[in-house]
């Protein structure tokens, strides 16, 4: 083989092995990010039926405009409230009569229902105990008659999304350990195709300094590479989800995704670094007999 024919083929040898670290690298960081796109998402999620959960606030039969109006204000002014929204008597036959099918009110030859105050918190304050001290609060008030949230609902959504939050922390450390060992094997596996070229620059006298400098250089842009790769994938990922789900953008995940994207930046530089600077340094300090093996 000629010296131009050698030459090319270790430069195709040393060009596959960079392309298939940087797709190492945006595989491993692909998995890392939709374990932190489930994460935000649940979140969102819990936000979002935090936010739809209503407390219902029952009128008495015989509460006056004036009660009414008072009640009005201070559930406006409460601490946590999002909404609030005046239902009567009328409106909440009608509505009852919709979700039937059917006036009930031909049936029954009257009214049954309460007028009331349906009541949206912010999910912060959708606890039991926040819940509970609205509930006692209004419960004294003159002209309400009972005040109902659904406890069981709320103790059984706030069980099962700190149960998949752990899970999903669990997850993410396993994703972790297992980034650093591909990434670090990625590149390890690219500068195996260089050692002897390693070896080459000692022999003109080339300082370690010197030999890691192209290295390191290289190894951050495979990692940016990788990161930019990664980051698309996320965009279309968490577009799609959007799109089929658009309930799920709540305020603040723009914030969250950009910070997520930034991690994953800072995980991709770490260990390429690292794991560059010692797969280079074990090759400076190798014998030339071991660079066969």
């Amino acid at each position: 083989m000629s010296d131009n024919g050698t030459s090319g083929y270790f430069k195709r040898r040393a060009l596959r092995s960079r392309v298939w670290a940087t797709a190492g690298i945006s595989m491993v960081l692909l998995l890392m990010g939709v374990i932190g796109l489930l994460w935000l998402q649940l979140g969102s999620l819990s936000t979002l039926l935090r936010e739809e959960m209503q407390v219902q606030v029952y009128l008495k039969e015989d509460a006056s405009d004036r009660q009414t109006e008072n009640i009005d204000k201070q559930l406006s002014f409460y601490p946590g409230v999002h909404t609030v929204r005046f239902v009567s008597k009328d409106s909440a036959a009608k509505e009852l009569s919709q979700e039937l099918g059917e006036d009930f009110l031909d049936f029954l030859g009257y009214n049954p229902l309460l007028a009331s105050f349906q009541v949206h918190m912010k999910s912060d304050w959708v606890r039991s105990d926040s819940l509970e001290s609205l509930r006692t609060f209004l419960i004294r008030q003159p002209g309400i008659s009972d005040v109902f949230y659904p406890r069981d609902l709320l103790d059984l959504i706030n069980r099962n999304v700190q149960r998949i939050l752990w899970f999903l922390a669990g997850v993410a450390l396993f994703m972790a350990f297992i980034a650093v060992a591909l990434i670090h094997n990625s590149v390890r596996l690219s500068l195996y195709a260089e050692r002897f070229l390693i070896r080459s620059m000692q022999l003109v006298g080339a300082t370690p300094k010197f030999i890691r400098a192209p290295y390191l250089s290289r190894s951050m842009w495979q990692a940016v590479w990788g990161w930019v790769i990664t980051l698309l994938l996320l965009l279309l990922l968490q577009s799609a989800i959007l799109y089929y789900a658009p309930q799920l953008q709540v305020d603040g995940l723009p914030v969250m995704f950009l910070l997520l994207s930034v991690s994953l930046l800072m995980i991709a530089l770490g260990i390429s670094f690292l794991s560059t600077w010692f797969a280079v340094s074990k090759y400076i300090r190798q014998k030339l007999d071991d660079l066969y093996t």
